[in-house]
């Protein structure tokens, strides 16, 4: 059943379907906002798959001219 709370509630102790236990949950706009546990998983891994987004996305180290031009 969805709750309401009031405007300057900030999260409320709720049961996640996703954890399976009672865990913090942020209040948005007077209603249950995702879960405090589940978001912290979330933005490491996001973190993570930056990262290693990032690392193959950089341009690989381009070899030495030498002395093909002098």
């Amino acid at each position: 059943m969805p709750e309401h709370y009031t405007k300057n509630t900030v999260s409320a102790t709720v049961w996640c379907n996703v954890c399976g236990r009672a865990t913090e949950h942020r209040v948005d706009d007077g209603r249950r906002g995702p879960c405090m546990v589940c978001l912290g998983k979330l933005e490491a891994e996001a973190d993570s798959s930056t990262a290693l987004r990032n690392d193959k996305l950089a341009p690989e180290p381009r070899p030495a001219q030498g002395d093909l031009f002098r």
